[in-house]
């Protein structure tokens, strides 16, 4: 039985599939630059850099991203965003730009939005059932003869996690997820954006301070996203902006990826001063007004 497509390996590959895409060689190229250079590199609750892009590794890459996430991400906004930054950057040509790279992944995204199955994955986060759709051609071959890929190399294993981190991070689940939470202003997370970005920024963040600071796994503690340091408690973000700058500059991650991770200490000061606060929105915390996290 043909299958459904279930990740964004499988959609290109039906793209190529296209009378479109097989007429032109260089639309298939150029959205395998878009893909590299700009979306997956800035993709939310991914860290893909360019190096983990070239070659077969896109492909790769492709396979471990599932259809709602990427059309969650709203892709043609995070290519608009960061294409104006490489124009300013004089890296391409407003030309390029206009006449290349909006056309090619504004047809990809119609034609997605065009497909049987695209409104399924539109809300496939919020049901346990979706019912299959047979598309035109096999996806079987696409998934053959590519390597493992390991995407986040720095990020703290569930085996590293001590008693403590499971019970912040479960606490913290049941903060931004729950129904109803007292002293919780805004609507209920949902359970999978939590684990999509939420607790695996945070893992990101523990990770990089155990195998890169050589912070003791005992040391670790969701609340370390606010502060400055072992020998601070004072709440700047520092340590957080020092894991953004490095997980930019070293690791060469998007600002995409950047604005994913700041979320979680968003989540992380509205669950420690939630009981606190009188004013709507936590406006009252310091922290909070301070950041303009809301």
């Amino acid at each position: 039985m043909i299958e459904t497509p279930s990740n964004l390996l499988d959609v290109f590959t039906l793209y190529l599939k296209t009378k479109e895409t097989k007429s032109g060689k260089k639309l298939v190229s150029n959205l395998r630059t878009i893909f590299r250079k700009y979306l997956l590199t800035s993709l939310p609750g991914y860290t893909f850099n360019e190096s983990d892009l070239s070659g077969k590794n896109l492909e790769c890459c492709l396979s471990k991203i599932p259809i709602s996430s990427f059309i969650e991400a709203d892709p043609i906004a995070i290519f608009g965003q960061l294409s104006k930054e490489a124009i300013s950057n004089n890296t391409i040509g407003k030309e390029v730009v206009r006449t290349t790279y909006n056309p090619t992944i504004t047809n990809f995204i119609k034609w997605m939005q065009n497909q049987d199955w695209h409104t399924l994955f539109e809300n496939v986060r919020h049901c346990n059932y979706a019912p299959k759709v047979v598309p035109k051609v096999t996806l079987g071959q696409a998934r053959k003869g590519y390597r493992s890929h390991k995407a986040n190399p720095y990020s703290l294993r569930e085996d590293q996690l001590t008693s403590k981190l499971i019970q912040q991070i479960e606490d913290l689940r049941e903060f931004c997820t729950a129904k109803e939470v007292i002293s919780r202003q805004n609507k209920p997370m949902r359970t999978i954006s939590f684990e999509d970005n939420i607790r695996r920024s945070i893992l990101f963040f523990l990770g990089w301070l155990h195998k890169f600071e050589e912070w003791q796994l005992e040391e670790l503690d969701i609340e370390l996203m606010l502060t400055d340091g072992k020998e601070s408690p004072t709440e700047n973000l520092l340590l957080l902006k020092e894991f953004v700058s490095w997980g930019i500059n070293t690791r060469g991650n998007g600002y995409g990826w950047g604005m994913m991770i700041l979320k979680a200490p968003l989540s992380i000061a509205k669950w420690k001063y939630a009981s606190e606060s009188k004013r709507s929105m936590y406006r009252d915390i310091d922290l909070i007004e301070r950041y303009a996290f809301t």
